[in-house]
């Protein structure tokens, strides 16, 4: 059975697919999923994303290689800005904002918009999948002991601080 909390603390729940290329990406892509999400996700912008990366060099005097990439999407939001749907080149990501409806509302979400995706790009296949939950738990007291309020949480050692704050 599962628990229900008086304030949940999901803040945002994200699902990310990253495709194999297939037929090169064509600037009609964004406009033909559009046709087929806008009855639920009305809102459109566009969005840029900055990613960097550092790799060692090796060699005489070592160092790192910088790389930093900039990424176009386009975004898709619901109505109630509840919901929203990224999509580019081999990317797309279905995110649901608080409240979380629960894991049986947002599988047939991200199934909907993985399946338009999926036939208008008709990528090779999927090289990588995340699912991210993201939670904010806020508490009352000044100051908590981590342990009171959960069975798993990080340790911190024995000479730092065993008490947290909001």
């Amino acid at each position: 059975m599962a628990r229900k909390y008086a304030r949940p603390p999901v803040t945002e729940v994200a699902c990310e697919f990253r495709f194999e290329p297939g037929q090169p990406w064509d600037m009609l892509m964004p406009g033909l999923i559009y046709d087929k999400v806008r009855q639920e996700f009305p809102g459109r912008q566009p969005v840029k994303r900055i990613e960097t990366s550092v790799t060692p060099v090796s060699g005489e005097l070592g160092g790192v290689q910088q790389r930093v990439t900039v990424t176009e999407r386009i975004q898709f939001e619901r109505k109630d800005g509840k919901a929203l749907v990224q999509i580019g080149v081999n990317y797309l990501l279905v995110s649901h904002l608080r409240p979380y409806p629960g894991w049986k509302e947002f599988v047939p979400l991200v199934e909907r918009v993985f399946s338009t995706y999926k036939e208008v790009t008709t990528p090779n296949g999927l090289r990588r999948v995340g699912l991210r939950y993201l939670n904010k738990i806020e508490f009352q007291e000044e100051r908590v002991k981590l342990e009171d309020y959960f069975d798993f949480y990080p340790f911190v050692g024995d000479k730092l601080p065993q008490y947290h704050g909001p």
